[in-house]
């Protein structure tokens, strides 16, 4: 693979049985693998890496927001993210911050090795959840909610992203927008909705029908490691 691959992830355990993993297949190899968040700092300054695997916490500490710093200082490094954690949360972050893929460890060995020899064509499997969910995050049109008809296309998406867990900020990467035009349209959901607060208007939504019938779902898989014995 014409890739050089840094791995961040802070179980040893969970190291050897990636470099296992990808031990099995010809051309799938991680360079490096560090343990912290200051090895990955120096890592990436030290060495030239292609692709960062990641678990979406590092140190059990939020790895996303590292990811936002990386994005920015690093924009070609392509973010992959190997994680146990299989919420709809981690996937829309995965998307605003434009990470290459997700794949859970829960998911068969291969669909992790396949995410990584899919680099190589520049594009995730069609299978990746996180093209599902960007294709959701992202789309055009939005169903009408019958108890809001008032609320705008834009308002309606952002309404979703709120039931997804997003940030302002995360929201504001996802839509490509300004972070004050973000929060301007929290404040006209407020005010519209009639909620306390933006956890009330996600919950909100997800009860709606019509917006709650076209969210993705997360679909359970069988054991990672049963790929690595």
């Amino acid at each position: 693979m014409p890739f050089r691959i840094l791995c961040a992830d802070s179980s040893a355990i969970a190291q050897r049985g990636i470099d296992s993993l990808c031990r099995q297949h010809a051309h799938c190899r991680i360079d490096r693998f560090v343990s912290s968040r200051t090895e990955l700092r120096h890592a990436l300054a030290e060495e030239h890496f292609d692709v960062l695997v990641a678990d979406s916490r590092l140190e059990n500490v939020d790895f996303m927001a590292d990811a936002f710093d990386i994005r920015s200082q690093m924009a070609d490094l392509r973010m992959l993210l190997f994680t146990e954690h299989r919420s709809p949360t981690v996937v829309a972050r995965a998307v605003a911050y434009e990470c290459y893929d997700v794949v859970f460890r829960d998911s068969p060995g291969s669909e992790f090795i396949e995410s990584l020899q899919s680099l190589e064509q520049g594009r995730p499997p069609e299978r990746s959840v996180l093209v599902q969910f960007r294709s959701f995050m992202t789309r055009p049109e939005w169903p009408s909610i019958p108890k809001a008809p008032f609320l705008t296309k834009r308002e309606t998406q952002i309404v979703a992203l709120l039931g997804l867990g997003l940030s302002n900020r995360e929201i504001s990467l996802t839509l490509r927008i300004g972070i004050e035009t973000t929060k301007e349209h929290v404040r006209n959901l407020l005010r519209k909705t009639k909620q306390p607060d933006r956890t009330a208007i996600a919950v909100w939504g997800l009860k709606q029908p019509s917006l709650a019938a076209c969210m993705p779902i997360l679909e359970s898989s069988s054991s990672w490691a049963s790929s690595t014995a």
